[in-house]
């Protein structure tokens, strides 16, 4: 494991609208995966930005138990972020933390 520091965007579709399902992922996954910044939320999906150290690889075999608990998970996607976004909207929660995630890297 190398102890570079990475931004990894997780992206997880659900089964379900999101505000049914929230509470019981995004507990789940800040304890069991630490701190996170919530990027990105559609009606049944969430973006979130993860700093930390190893590969994409290394994060989705760490969130596969997390699927198996919250059955609501349809599917997801680890990939590293890129390093910088541009959006229609000036003031856009992704643009903002992906900034962020970056500088603590």
């Amino acid at each position: 494991m190398s102890d570079e520091l990475h931004v990894f965007e997780v992206r997880v579709d659900f089964r379900y609208e999101l505000e049914e399902v929230r509470t019981q992922f995004m507990g789940r996954a800040k304890r069991e995966l630490g701190g996170f910044y919530p990027a990105k939320h559609g009606k049944a999906t969430v973006t979130l930005l993860f700093v930390r150290n190893g590969t994409h690889v290394e994060l989705s075999r760490k969130l596969a138990p997390i699927s198996e608990k919250v059955t609501s998970i349809d599917n997801y996607w680890v990939s590293y972020a890129p390093r910088s976004a541009v959006a229609l909207h000036s003031a856009d929660p992704y643009v903002h933390w992906l900034r962020t995630a970056w500088e603590k890297a």
